[in-house]
């Protein structure tokens, strides 16, 4: 029988299985990568009443020895607006001595978080005096500040996704899982086939994958974030082009990859078995008609005109009832051994055949 000898596929080294298994791993490893990594805005336009602070340089007004000083090195990371704020306004004087500037990019939190370290934060309105420490340009201004409430928009970040980094807990919550099983996806064939594709081959391909989807992956979660808690968004555009390229290239290249990795060729003494994504097809040489190199193609555009683009080379073994497609390997010594192995079984019929396929299949 053509199939004696051969080891019985165990489930989980089923092809099909490890297609469900690498999509899983380009849709759930970019995602966590970007939740590590570079997570979308995290924060949503929100209208309310609320205090919007005011400040007014005030010129020619002596200094009480009460007022609080505030240094620009005294600023803690996170209060940056604030202090470029304050530069500004002091640097132009002049023009807000009469109309007091609106902090409008400053938050609520912010304002807070500003008055509890250098104000009297119960005080709604009072002066400081901020100072440069620098040699070339030192910088003293009296200011008076004053909360208005009003309705205003300003951007506040969702609890949600800022309480206990839930992002970053998510993605290293998504690393762990995969990590559990995806060394599955590059086990070495232990059948004594010749495998289309090594694992380190599938490895690399998966990489590069990996990288592209990770981009668009940043899309599709700000579409997450604004559909759910209707976060401020990056950019419309590139949210479309994320969740489209990733709907296209997800089960694509998931396929391609995977059907390259899951074909193995058998040549044995009654014939070639070719194990693919669906199991195995068997050839035996009474039935061999012919062998040859099948091009799929493609349309470029090359100077507003189409032409043909060759995408890759298949090799078909042709019988009387059954035709094994062999994908093209990625390493031509893989090539060679394939139709090695062909011309050590075959007829001379074959092997004379095989020295033309091998210039056209670029072995």
């Amino acid at each position: 029988m053509l199939y004696a000898g051969l080891p019985r596929i165990r489930r989980k080294d089923f092809p099909v299985a490890k297609l469900y298994s690498r999509m899983l791993l380009f849709i759930l490893l970019p995602l966590s990568l970007v939740l590590l990594v570079c997570p979308p805005p995290m924060e949503r336009m929100v209208e309310k009443i609320r205090g919007v602070p005011y400040i007014t340089p005030l010129l020619e007004e002596p200094i009480s020895s009460g007022v609080p000083r505030i240094d620009r090195r005294d600023f803690p990371e996170g209060l940056e607006n604030i202090q470029r704020s304050l530069w500004w306004c002091a640097k132009n004087a002049e023009k807000y001595r009469q109309n007091s500037m609106k902090m409008e990019e400053v938050s609520p939190r912010d304002w807070q978080a500003f008055a509890e370290r250098f104000l009297d934060s119960s005080e709604k309105e009072g002066r400081f005096l901020y100072t440069e420490s620098s040699p070339i340009f030192p910088m003293e201004q009296l200011f008076f500040y004053s909360l208005h409430f009003e309705e205003d928009r300003f951007l506040a970040p969702v609890p949600f996704l800022e309480k206990g980094h839930i992002p970053l807990g998510l993605g290293g919550i998504f690393l762990c899982l995969l990590g559990s099983w995806i060394g599955k996806l590059y086990r070495s064939s232990s059948r004594g086939g010749i495998l289309v594709a090594r694992p380190m081959i599938l490895l690399l391909w998966d990489a590069i994958t990996i990288l592209i989807l990770s981009v668009f992956a940043y899309g599709v979660l700000d579409v997450l974030f604004v559909s759910l808690w209707n976060t401020r968004g990056w950019d419309s555009e590139f949210r479309v082009m994320g969740i489209f390229m990733t709907l296209i290239l997800v089960p694509v290249m998931a396929l391609f990859i995977t059907a390259t990795g899951a074909q193995e060729v058998f040549v044995e003494e009654s014939g070639v078995i070719l194990r693919g994504m669906t199991g195995f097809n068997k050839l035996e040489w009474k039935d061999f008609r012919d062998i040859r190199v099948s091009t799929l193609r493609s349309v470029k555009k090359v100077r507003n005109l189409l032409a043909p683009k060759e995408v890759t080379r298949f090799l078909l073994l042709e019988g009387e009832e059954v035709v094994l497609r062999i994908m093209e390997p990625p390493l031509k010594k893989t090539k060679r051994r394939i139709l090695d192995a062909l011309a050590s079984r075959g007829s001379q019929e074959l092997v004379s055949k095989i020295e033309v396929v091998k210039k056209d299949w670029g072995a």
